[in-house]
């Protein structure tokens, strides 16, 4: 038999049980057949009155051994998100301390912290020194993990490692998700059909038809919450309608299952074009290219201050240049309002702002 040198404990009830089965077995000369006996030696062995007190506690404890630490991660799509158990919270939550967590990367961050403690044990200011016992414990942490991602205590010192105490961090992940839709719920408030009307609306996915909607029920939904293809539920992260379209964000109002519908809200104009009384223009090739003085066109999810633009923008694709300073445009929605072009028009391109009518 090979000599042993080390002493293996228990670490589980069940290991602790069957080590009790065998010195009772190895004690008495008589196997264990009676388990309720068994169960109350092992009460007594843990210093438990009886096997009645102890059984809660072992079902607790089996429960928990079966608990898998939620997936976090940090995404980027127009601006910066928490990806925190197939849940997104954008990261302005946590710079204004909505959440009190971020995600990082845990080998970043010990390298950080090696450095932080190097620089820290050159200091001469003991306010500086009397750091380096938390980032030691912080660097103790991290080292002892083999995730990618941990959650970090956000203006103070702390991690948090799913592989650690999953059932811990999986608390503080669900006390996040909680903040964060307490917040959207409380910003975004309840949609009801007041404010401006939109005449012209389709649905994205096309499930239902929606003749119109008014800006009051409209809400800006992430658009990689909408790419992920997943069920969009009434506490998703979302933004109230202020009338712009921020990127990174597409507008959506509630459907009749009680799901965030995205939305193509569509806005009619007229662009007229004239150089110099001609409506002939020259390409790099100097072939003769033609187009109606007047185009109409369908722009897609556009502010109103960026119509005017964004029409030049899909009028001088359709054409296939950059409009000349020599030409005179003007832009007139349905109701004969005009739109000014800005000197500095923004880009827009035509799959992703609209299309010709």
């Amino acid at each position: 038999m090979t000599k042993r040198t080390t002493i293996t404990l228990p670490s589980t009830v069940d290991a602790f049980r069957d080590a009790l089965r065998i010195a009772i077995l190895t004690y008495s000369e008589t196997p264990v057949k009676n388990e309720n006996k068994l169960n109350e030696s092992l009460a007594k062995s843990l210093d438990f009155d009886n096997y009645d007190q102890l059984a809660p506690l072992i079902k607790e404890i089996e429960a928990n051994d079966d608990i898998r630490a939620y997936e976090i991660d940090f995404c980027y799509e127009g601006e910066q998100f928490l990806g925190i158990n197939d849940y997104y919270i954008p990261t302005d939550l946590v710079h204004n301390e909505i959440v009190e967590y971020t995600v990082v990367d845990r080998e970043e961050r010990i390298k950080d912290l090696y450095r932080f403690i190097s620089e820290a044990n050159s200091s001469c200011e003991p306010h500086v020194r009397a750091d380096i016992p938390d980032m030691e414990a912080d660097l103790k942490t991290l080292q002892a993990s083999e995730e990618k991602n941990v959650l970090e205590a956000y203006g103070t010192s702390g991690f948090f490692a799913g592989d650690d105490d999953p059932v811990l961090f999986n608390k503080l992940c669900d006390e996040m998700i909680a903040a964060a839709k307490n917040y959207f719920n409380e910003t975004c408030g309840t949609q009801t059909k007041t404010g401006k009307k939109f005449d012209e609306v389709e649905y994205l996915w096309g499930e239902e038809e929606c003749d119109s909607v008014y800006a009051d029920e409209i809400v800006l939904i992430p658009k990689i919450i909408i790419d992920n293809g997943d069920d969009l539920v009434k506490d998703i992260a979302r933004k109230p309608f202020t009338g712009d379209f921020p990127e990174g964000y597409m507008p959506a109002v509630l459907s009749k299952s009680g799901l965030w519908e995205p939305i193509e809200i569509m806005t009619r104009v007229t662009v007229k074009v004239a150089l110099n009384e001609c409506i002939t223009v020259f390409d790099m090739h100097d072939d003769d290219l033609e187009f109606e003085p007047t185009t109409d066109v369908i722009l897609i999810n556009v502010s109103e201050d960026q119509i005017a633009n964004a029409a030049l923008d899909v009028f001088s694709e359709h054409v296939g240049l950059s409009l000349p300073e020599q030409f005179t445009l003007s832009v007139t929605a349905a109701d004969g309002k005009e739109y000014e072009v800005s000197d500095e028009p923004t880009s827009y391109t035509l799959s992703e702002c609209g299309m010709l009518a």
